[in-house]
């Protein structure tokens, strides 16, 4: 406050009252520590009770709390160069040395990213002539340092900003990932995969398909990250670490699955509703052979909108309709697929080849599905930062590896019958509209 108010008579008196001797001066840091320590304290949350509550004359709401934090984080600089001014007169005491660093990541990171703006600070507080004046401090120049045979501000903060990313790296690329964070990954990974492949029960072929098909591959992969995620001592927050990548291998299963059925359609039709029910009539479809595969469409908003005759979202006049959960719409968009309940694929279930589960030290979490996984660290397995020809040695040196493996063989019949049915929308452009009298019996 009495910075704001330029009060730097009253300032010089309470930077140099004590009533000890030697001279003591107990409501101010005495290291260079306890003053980085202040800075840091009022410049994260902890500073936002004083903000809150007492805000400088005539200023008030979000711009207040800014510049009351603004103006405790000068006076914190001004109290590191404070310290060039004090007299040693205990043994052992210098006011002017490198302070030490934190010993947690975390702390470590927030001083990596606040460290260069105290030092902007430390060097605008040196320009202020009047105010350096009105305390008897002067600037810290080379000659001055040289002179008092000390080390210049900007040079030890720099120097203390060094030590800290050194030792930020050093334990980034040591510590160890931990075996409760590696069998949650597991856990939660079999949870997340395992269910989106159950979310296509409803679509596989009740008998299993092993004489005359075509077959496609699922697999699932491997990705480098960050192996703080898995440490304890974590500089920041990773709130998905176990969930991220599981989730990538979900979405691409999703992507596969809708491009395998796009795939096998041998024609698309674009009708108006309720014309798209009509052609569906027009096909003279069996319930007991045929199915049609929702991919997308709300039957409830149909309904609602267009009242259809015996619509209902299991079934239309019988037809079954089978619902996929999980679509990727930039592959197809919304609509119905028709085809024949026997044609529907099989999906046949098997363990990751020897060498793979060997390479990755793959262990089964869950065995339903034949689903492997494993974390990898690179300084464990260093044969392995190969697989990342184009990443920096000191980006392998800090990463794990997470791999997450299946092998799912989906089986078609030979020659297996699919037509699309979308419907038309006044709101996207779409194509053109198709006639009823283009519908054939399927």
């Amino acid at each position: 406050m009495l910075l704001y108010e330029k009060r730097y008579r009253l300032l010089k008196r309470l930077l140099n009252h004590t009533t000890s001797i030697p001279v003591r001066y107990e409501l101010l840091p005495m290291t260079m520590g306890m003053v980085l320590n202040l800075f840091f304290r009022f410049w994260r949350n902890d500073g936002l009770f004083y903000f809150n509550r007492f805000q400088f004359p005539g200023q008030d709401g979000i711009q207040g709390e800014f510049l009351s934090r603004e103006y405790i984080a000068k006076y914190t600089a001004l109290l590191f160069i404070r310290q060039y001014f004090l007299v040693s007169q205990t043994y052992g005491y210098d006011p002017v040395s490198i302070p030490r660093g934190p010993t947690t990541q975390e702390e470590r990171t927030t001083r990596i990213r606040q460290l260069p703006y105290f030092k902007k600070l430390v060097e605008e507080i040196q320009q202020e002539t009047e105010l350096l004046k009105a305390v008897d401090y002067e600037p810290i120049t080379d000659a001055w340092a040289e002179h008092h045979h000390k080390t210049k501000p900007s040079d030890i903060l720099e120097k203390l900003l060094n030590n800290i990313q050194a030792a930020y790296n050093v334990t980034e690329m040591e510590q160890q990932a931990e075996q409760e964070k590696k069998a949650q990954f597991k856990a939660t990974s079999a949870q997340i995969i395992g269910a989106r492949i159950d979310s296509y029960s409803n679509i596989q072929n009740a008998l299993p398909i092993t004489e005359k098909y075509e077959s496609n591959k699922l697999r699932g992969g491997y990705m480098l990250y960050q192996k703080a995620a898995f440490a304890a001592d974590q500089g920041v927050t990773y709130l998905n670490y176990d969930s991220f990548f599981a989730g990538e291998i979900a979405s691409n299963f999703t992507w596969r699955i809708t491009e395998l059925f796009r795939s096998k359609v041998l024609k698309s039709l674009l009708l108006r509703a309720p014309e798209f029910f009509q052609a569906i009539d027009k096909m003279r479809l069996n319930a007991e052979q045929h199915i049609l595969l929702n991919f997308g469409v709300s039957i409830e908003m149909v309904n609602l909108r267009y009242q259809i005759d015996r619509l209902q979202n299991d079934n239309y006049k019988g037809i079954p309709i089978i619902s996929v959960e999980f679509v990727n719409y930039s592959v197809m968009e919304s609509g119905f697929i028709v085809m024949r309940k026997a044609d529907l694929p099989s999906f046949d279930f098997s363990a990751p080849p020897d060498e793979e589960i060997e390479r990755f030290a793959l262990d089964p979490i869950s065995v339903r599905h034949q689903l492997y996984g494993a974390v990898i660290d690179l300084n464990e397995h260093p044969a392995l930062k190969g697989l990342f020809p184009n990443e920096k040695p000191e980006v392998l040196d800090t990463s794990v590896i997470l791999a997450l493996e299946f092998n799912i063989d989906v089986r078609w019949k030979l020659k297996t019958k699919m037509i699309r049915l979308a419907m038309y929308s006044d709101f996207y452009q779409q194509g053109d509209v198709n006639e009823l009298s283009e519908i054939k019996r399927f």
